[in-house]
């Protein structure tokens, strides 16, 4: 059994004319010299079990991460754009600092199939860098809100009532998607998915920002109160200039693309496997990269990481700090 009982687990699923289920899971850390791992995560899905399922897998990528933390050991990896087999250290794979860049959740990915959970880590590391040029590096542009769209944010029954969606492809081929959801000009959510089509990002972001939405509003104990009203306020005009500035374009003049491209001076993401459950079939793969950030792009993370190609390429503007996480 993956769950020891009742407590450890649920799904959410009482919206108002709403059939989107959000799974969460309390489940076990790992107390490591940086700290304790993180036991609770959550996920949204249509399908109850999906919704857990993913829950658990979350929790995973955090357990995963602190396990290699003190090792020395050598493992094997693999440059997935050079194809590549190499031998790295198991903590360069870890949390915190190490010679590759700063390490989060970033780049993380479980499951029992590898060739599903490889392309679902490198799109979570391309995600967070795609993010920072869009924050930073002012890379995007706006796709318009059309009734499809509308209708799927209906249905999520969310409590922002203005939602902000922008494309960016600045790193690879693939649509990036990010979504903002706003209330009384606050921003009170976001989502970000990274996919070979559009639509399947739309939606991932979205489900993304509904989950996030329950965990943080109305709950002091989060992240996202930590902002004052003025620096909501400093987040909006931020926005807003990207709403005067982008181009605004519409979903199904969005390509899609089969097989991932990256941008010609992206040659190093380097991925192994951190955790193998051999009693449940589950891995957890982890991409890191010497080129782009292997966290997402907070101030205090970018910092760390300053030498980075992407960094060096991209950062234009760094007076306000990314809420989007």
């Amino acid at each position: 059994m993956i769950f020891a009982n009742r407590e450890s687990y649920g799904v959410k699923n009482d919206f108002f004319l709403n059939d989107l289920n959000i799974g969460y899971v309390n489940l076990s850390k790992v107390k490591t010299i940086k700290g304790i791992t993180a036991g609770s995560a959550s996920a949204a899905d249509n399908d109850k079990q999906l919704s857990l399922i993913k829950s658990y897998s979350e929790h995973l990528e955090r357990l995963s991460l602190g396990i290699p933390i003190k090792s020395k050991e050598k493992i094997c990896s693999i440059n997935v754009i050079k194809k590549m087999v190499l031998t790295n250290k198991f903590n360069e794979f870890s949390y915190g600092k190490h010679l590759l860049g700063y390490n989060d959740t970033t780049g993380t990915a479980s499951g029992n199939k590898t060739e599903q959970i490889l392309p679902k880590a490198v799109s979570e590391l391309i995600e967070k860098n795609e993010l920072f040029c869009f924050w930073y590096g002012s890379k995007g542009e706006r796709v318009y809100c059309d009734s499809e769209i509308d209708t799927l944010i209906s249905r999520f029954n969310f409590i922002s009532n203005v939602f902000k969606i922008y494309l960016i492809t600045e790193l690879t081929n693939y649509p990036t998607i990010i979504v903002l959801g706003f209330l009384e000009d606050e921003l009170l959510t976001s989502g970000i998915s990274c996919s070979s089509d559009v639509d399947t990002s739309i939606e991932n972001a979205l489900r993304e920002a509904k989950s996030i939405e329950w965990q943080t509003f109305s709950n002091p104990l989060t992240g996202s109160y930590k902002f004052s009203k003025e620096i909501m306020q400093i987040f909006y005009e931020k926005i807003k200039k990207k709403e005067e500035t982008y181009k605004l374009i519409l979903r199904n003049s969005i390509k899609n693309n089969k097989t991932l491209k990256f941008a010609d001076w992206i040659d190093h993401i380097e991925c192994a496997i951190i955790g193998d459950d051999l009693n449940r079939g589950i891995k957890t793969i982890k991409c890191i990269s010497n080129q782009l950030l292997n966290s997402i792009p907070i101030k205090k993370n970018i910092y760390l990481q300053k030498e980075k190609e992407i960094v060096i390429r991209y950062l234009d503007d760094y007076s306000v700090d990314c809420p989007i996480q």
